[in-house]
């Protein structure tokens, strides 16, 4: 009797969820983000000889989350970034950011709406640009971040 032929489906591995953040050095630091009531925000990258976590203070305005996603030169993307589509100057610097429930991409108007909290969008017609693994894969490319100059 022949073996049924196998049912092949496309599974995601779980997307690590950490967080970049600059200190008061302006180096980015890379970790687990813990915030409190008071504002005060650390980002923990270190596992220290006692077990516990070694953190560092950071700005909480430079806090980015992973996207999940990679560039097509091997860099990881993180919401503040600033990315272009390879091949496709037209189209311009975009913005990374948060927005409804996914990782977007806006030009620079769109984006200053989304950052105060409301809808970039004059309509219900118009949608953001989400970005997934298919919209990245060979094309996005980071240039920089909203908070460095470029």
């Amino acid at each position: 009797m022949a073996l049924p032929k196998p049912t092949y489906v496309l599974h995601k591995a779980m997307r690590t969820i950490k967080f970049r953040g600059k200190n008061n050095s302006g180096e980015w630091i890379y970790g687990s983000l813990l915030t409190w009531p008071n504002g005060h925000t650390k980002i923990y990258d270190t596992l220290l000889a006692d077990g516990s976590m070694g953190g560092h203070d950071v700005s909480p305005e430079t806090v980015g989350q992973f996207t999940g996603l990679i560039d097509l030169n091997g860099n990881e993307v993180y919401e503040g970034d600033v990315v272009i589509y390879d091949g496709y100057p037209e189209l311009g610097q975009r913005i990374v950011a948060f927005y409804d429930q996914a990782f977007c991409i806006f030009d620079s108007k769109e984006y200053e709406y989304v950052k105060r909290g409301s809808s970039p969008y004059m309509n219900d017609y118009q949608l953001p640009t989400c970005m997934n693994e298919w919209s990245v894969d060979g094309l996005l490319k980071v240039v920089g971040n909203i908070y460095d100059k470029l």
